[in-house]
């Protein structure tokens, strides 16, 4: 083996090395954000859980924010890719409303922890706060897939305010619901009662959307 060989492959192995340590980082941050909420959590709890020591973190993430911002831009992509509806399926306003509310479904079973932290945790402290968080560009991302789907299956184009709010409507009630029902019903349940959740999603939006845009109501079976 030449020594350009033996320099690329310990290149290599650091490389893995380093990105094993990162993710192990960000696995401890979603089960310390989990257990004791985004705000009360610190670097040390984050490098406690992970085994790790703070010089470690430091060498991955500037700092607590720039971790919550890759988590959500992680968290984001994962949900937007689920989300994504080809446009040539695009058909009426509840079929589409019915594929979004079905994508945070699944989404939710499979990454519980990570919807958990990107859903009911930032868009409540977003809320509560009413200023900038860190990592909202991947939020307003979310909330424009949203906007952009809904807008897609109207016959007409609407007020860009309008479709904005009945975008946040519906992230705001998904993530309210997932943050009850989650508790109240368990996450089998949850699953269960996929068709009775996006029927109240379809009725709700296109319910609020016909009084503010004139058009009809869409019918949806349960």
């Amino acid at each position: 083996m030449t020594d350009d060989s033996k320099r690329e492959q310990h290149k290599n192995r650091s490389s893995r090395r380093a990105s094993r340590t990162r993710q192990r980082l960000l696995d401890a941050a979603l089960l310390v954000f989990g257990d004791r909420g985004v705000d009360a959590c610190t670097v040390e709890d984050i490098t406690e859980r992970a085994d790790l020591g703070k010089g470690t973190f430091y060498r991955h993430f500037e700092d607590k924010a720039t971790l919550i911002r890759v988590l959500l831009e992680m968290a984001v992509a994962q949900l937007l890719e689920r989300m994504t509806m080809r446009r040539e399926k695009i058909r009426t306003l509840a079929e589409v409303i019915d594929h979004i509310v079905q994508a945070h479904i699944t989404f939710y079973m499979d990454f519980s922890t990570t919807y958990a932290f990107l859903l009911q945790n930032q868009l409540a402290a977003r809320s509560r706060r009413g200023t900038p968080i860190a990592g909202e560009e991947p939020i307003l991302r979310y909330i424009g897939a949203i906007e952009a789907q809904l807008a897609a299956s109207l016959p007409h184009p609407s007020d860009p305010a309008t479709l904005k709010m009945a975008a946040c409507g519906l992230a705001g009630w998904i993530a309210g619901f997932f943050t009850v029902g989650g508790l109240a019903l368990g996450r089998e349940a949850l699953a269960a009662s996929a068709g009775q959740l996006r029927m109240m999603a379809a009725n709700g939006v296109t319910a609020y959307l016909a009084t503010t845009h004139g058009a009809e109501p869409a019918r949806q079976s349960a």
